[in-house]
């Protein structure tokens, strides 16, 4: 027994340690599958209303492009018959480029339930788009845009195509738009653009239709990627050098002169992300991490063990439900080399928030309370659920989908007198947090009761503000007898309609003031009525918001 003993007790230190470091993992962050993810590579990731679009060349889940509802993966129409390259919202509706003919001419639009053409579209393919100067902006390497000359830039104003500059557009391929300040910043392997002879893969447009040279431009190969970050152009490419400065597929233009980034990278760059205070490096390179890092303006830093396996390529990257999602061409992802087809998420499941008020065990609440609980960092939505057992299984409210740590339970839910269990959790785009502890609280009505003061008869006063929103107070005076009886007071719409039953509980002689919450009720005349014992009486009343 002795030996037993010893023995569990140099255990119990260890499994408490285990028990507390997997506890820790749980929240830590970490890569993860995307469902079942896609066959085929994935080169553009956008979110559009609430819900994450990935599209590249795939056959499964969709065609080519699809939908990640936060738990299936679900196709847009019947898809495009080609390869998707870029993605934006322009004017509330999903933009898609690339080199398809569904939809519209390597240019198309989804609106929620359909996809619709851009007018002619485009000759060639389109690899890059953006929003500028209110209007469309797109590149690839086509010739024409809604059938006009239009050299691998073009502008899309809702109505129709235009050209950009005089002589227009550039004299090859051009692979990334982004907006720096008053101007859009082109990207690829152009050497020419509009009247300047020279601007080396990386030139500059105003809304006048001017360009103007960055500096020397990029020295050589292609630029793949633009972004701003930290007031500077960041720009990502399988180029080597700027004005003959090493600089290894990764720089940035402050708006007069390059500068280097760190020592670059091993492996062309193809995205550039703003992410919260970091910018979120993806490409082929393994010098910085596995295909993604993230830049501080100072230094790299990893994600976790990165994306590896297959070409073990970050095409596009989108912060998406508090999750960084990186998509591409690769099997594996993070330490584990969790099995993740084209498609990552990088995050923690968050943690069950604290709840913080009313107090545990309050009495004397509102019918109408306010609920909140500590805010959790990697949520990005919450839930409540209140319940008349702590079994929770008489609901009265479960509510999703809230974005703050907040919530006044609307009128009409609960009751007086009553006690009520609720509990809280929250969500990301990795799932969802256990319950929060539960609390509980007891209803009564806001007002006051004087039993000091009997009255001798029966009155219902007007209430008082009148018109009011959205709180207004009601008094009646009860008088004595009337034993074993019950007051209700209810309100009504005005085709007579119950729409509150403010008050329900024992005859109890007295001056009652009781405070009325009608925020749930829209404008308009309402009437409050009154039984109690052998009395009765009603008064109208007006809710103006």
């Amino acid at each position: 027994m002795k030996i037993k003993l010893h023995f569990l007790s140099l255990c119990l230190p260890i499994l408490i340690l285990l028990f507390y470091s997997s506890f820790n993992i749980i929240y830590s962050q970490s890569w993860n599958a995307i469902g079942s993810g896609t066959n085929g590579k994935v080169n553009a990731v956008i979110v559009f209303n609430g819900q994450l679009i990935a599209a590249g060349q795939f056959s499964s889940p969709a065609t080519n492009i699809a939908r990640w509802t936060g738990s299936a993966w679900q196709p847009l129409g019947s898809g495009l018959n080609g390869a998707v390259n870029g993605l934006t919202i322009f004017n509330g509706n999903l933009i898609a480029v690339g080199a398809f003919s569904t939809g519209g001419n390597n240019v198309a639009s989804w609106n929620g339930t359909a996809w619709s053409p851009l007018g002619l579209g485009t000759n060639d393919t389109v690899f890059a788009v953006t929003v500028y100067s209110n209007t469309l902006r797109i590149g690839g390497k086509f010739t024409t845009a809604g059938g006009i000359n239009c050299n691998r830039v073009s502008f899309w104003n809702g109505s129709q195509w235009g050209t950009m500059g005089t002589p227009n557009g550039v004299n090859n391929t051009v692979y990334a738009l982004t907006v720096f300040n008053s101007d859009l910043i082109i990207g690829g392997q152009f050497t020419s653009a509009g009247s300047l002879t020279t601007c080396n893969r990386i030139v500059r447009y105003n809304t006048n239709g001017t360009y103007t040279a960055m500096g020397s431009g990029i020295d050589n190969n292609q630029v793949l990627s633009l972004s701003v970050f930290n007031n500077q152009v960041y720009v990502g490419g399988n180029y080597t050098s700027i004005g003959g400065v090493t600089v290894n597929n990764l720089a940035r233009w402050t708006g007069a002169n390059w500068n280097t980034v760190a020592s670059g990278t091993n492996g062309p760059v193809r995205t550039l992300v703003t992410a919260g205070t970091n910018l979120i490096v993806g490409g082929s390179f393994t010098n910085i991490g596995n295909s993604i890092a993230r830049w501080n303006g100072s230094a790299f830093s990893t994600l976790g063990s990165g994306i590896t396996g297959g070409n073990a390529t970050v095409r596009s990257t989108v912060t998406w439900s508090n999750v960084l999602i990186a998509a591409g061409e690769f099997t594996n992802a993070g330490l584990l080399d969790i099995p993740a087809s084209n498609i990552a998420g990088y995050g923690s499941v968050p943690a069950a928030p604290v709840l913080i008020s009313p107090p545990d065990g309050a009495n004397g609440q509102s019918t109408t309370p306010v609920l909140d609980w500590s805010d959790v960092s990697s949520a990005s939505t919450y839930g409540v659920q209140l319940s008349l057992n702590a079994n929770f299984t008489t609901l009265v409210s479960n509510t999703n989908n809230l974005t703050v740590s907040t919530l006044t339970v609307p009128s009409g839910i609960l009751t007086n007198n009553t006690t009520y269990f609720w509990r809280a959790n929250a969500s990301n785009g990795l799932g969802t947090s256990p319950w929060s502890l539960i609390r509980f609280f007891t209803t009564a009505l806001t007002g006051i009761i004087n039993t000091q003061e009997i009255p001798v008869k029966f009155n219902l006063y007007q209430n008082y503000p009148n018109p009011f929103n959205p709180v207004t107070r009601i008094r009646f005076d009860l008088p004595a007898g009337n034993t074993g009886s019950r007051i209700i007071l209810s309100v009504y719409d005005i085709n007579g309609k119950l729409v509150n039953e403010i008050l329900n509980t024992e005859y109890s002689a007295g001056i009652w003031e009781v405070d009325y919450n009608a925020s749930e009720l829209s404008s308009g005349i309402y009437f409050y009525k009154i039984y109690a014992g052998s009395f009765f009486a009603v008064h109208k009343m007006a809710v103006i918001k």
